[in-house]
């Protein structure tokens, strides 16, 4: 019998596997989340046979934690001993005045974003099952998805779980 964090552990390692992979990061630790069920998500393994969608799913409630990052630094998490790192949502970008001060001149903007599915996923497969990690700007998120606006001072924003 697995405990629920050995559970969410094995499916996770075991989902990242499978086509729905995208749609169950989009939807993990969210209050609410829908998912269409047709052939261009899911293919169709049984040509002329009408399909449904079972969806399984686990509440937690444990605290949602946020850290961030100014430009060209990381992000480091850590649980405490005996729990892992669950990632529900990352963002990079320039979306609020009020993290990373910065030049002046820099902020051009409140509008410039990255993906914030791929850098999720960024942080899903730098974090999740793991006690403590990083998140580096540069080298793990503008390697990985380019610089969404370049010459404006952006931050990262990691929300996460201890479980």
């Amino acid at each position: 019998m697995f405990t629920d964090r050995e559970h969410l552990v094995r499916f996770n390692q075991m989902i990242k596997a499978l086509p729905i992979h995208h749609h169950i990061i989009r939807c993990n630790l969210k209050q609410t989340c829908t998912v269409r069920a047709n052939n261009g998500v899911f293919t169709d393994p049984c040509l002329n046979t009408y399909k449904y969608l079972r969806v399984s799913y686990m509440c937690f409630e444990e605290p949602l934690r946020t850290v961030s990052a100014c430009d060209q630094y990381g992000v480091r998490i850590a649980c405490p001993q005996g729990e892992i790192i669950k990632v529900n949502s990352a963002e990079y970008g320039r979306t609020k005045h009020n993290v990373c001060n910065s030049p002046v001149h820099k902020i051009t903007t409140l509008t410039c974003q990255a993906d914030p599915g791929r850098i999720t996923e960024i942080a899903v497969n730098k974090c999740d099952g793991k006690q403590s990690c990083e998140v580096h700007t540069i080298h793990d998120v503008v390697a990985s998805v380019g610089d969404p606006c370049f010459g404006v001072f952006k931050h990262l924003d990691v929300n996460y779980l201890c479980i």
